[in-house]
């Protein structure tokens, strides 16, 4: 276990050096004296440099949502004596770390952090390695639009701006079945199977986020989006890297 970067409370840097290392690792450890409310616009990028080349594990997404989502289901984020937040946010599907090669490292680099906000990264080696990475991709559907579809073959998760304009969201299943679901809909089924998304000091269980709605997709090979205009949506989807190359070959055939 390493800390691989650090930024103190007070200290004005809005945007990290990329942080490298040399050595492979299976989870990333985000903490912060924010509260959940407090962060807002940062984002962050993870790759993998290979020979000159980057292999994006998350690009420009933000920080929020690759800490929810890479907490949702077994792990939830919670606080201690030294944090208000912390995310435990496992790299790959089957626990194991990021394999590197010679000459290949891992990068990371955070943007918008505030002054008054403390971000530590810390990394957690594991004992066997993995080639079932994590990925995250952010999306957005236009202020003016009004219906939009999103490929999901390959995707596990999707965090998605609540918004009132919302007012329906049907997911096609890769057996063909269409189900339909209102925000709320989706929201419950969501905390049936995620109960706990946060922690709190005070001992508090937080399962409703005022901003983001966290729900499934594995399986899904489609989701469309119906809302009214007037504001610019935002998501982020988490990809199975597994999963999305058996789809490839299966579109490939």
């Amino acid at each position: 276990m390493a800390e691989l970067f650090r930024k103190t409370a007070g200290v004005a840097m809005a945007e990290s050096p990329d942080v490298l290392t040399t050595k492979g690792f299976g989870c990333l450890i985000v903490s912060t004296n924010l509260e959940y409310s407090a962060i807002t616009t940062e984002t962050i990028s993870f790759w993998v440099e290979k020979d000159g080349r980057n292999v994006d594990i998350a690009k420009d997404i933000l920080l929020k949502d690759f800490m929810l989502l890479g907490t949702w289901g077994e792990d939830a984020m919670y606080s201690d004596g030294n944090f208000n937040l912390i995310a435990n946010i496992d790299l790959t599907e089957d626990g194991g770390y990021i394999a590197l090669k010679d000459n290949e490292t891992i990068k990371f680099k955070v943007r918008g952090m505030k002054n008054n906000g403390l971000y530590c990264f810390n990394s957690i080696e594991e004992p066997v390695s993995s080639t079932e990475v994590l990925m995250y991709e952010r999306k957005s559907m236009a202020s003016e639009d009004v219906n939009r579809d999103f490929d999901t073959k390959g995707y596990d998760l999707v965090s998605l701006q609540k918004s009132n304009t919302i007012n329906e969201i049907a997911l096609t299943f890769d057996n063909g079945t269409v189900c339909k679901y209102t925000p709320f809909e989706l929201e419950c089924i969501s905390r049936s199977i995620d109960s706990a998304l946060v922690y709190t000091a005070d001992g508090a269980v937080t399962n409703t986020l005022y901003d983001r709605l966290i729900f499934p997709i594995k399986g899904v090979v489609n989701l469309n989006i119906r809302k009214t205009p007037g504001e610019r949506l935002d998501c982020t989807m988490r990809i199975d890297e597994g999963d999305y190359v058996l789809y490839q070959m299966a579109k490939s055939h």
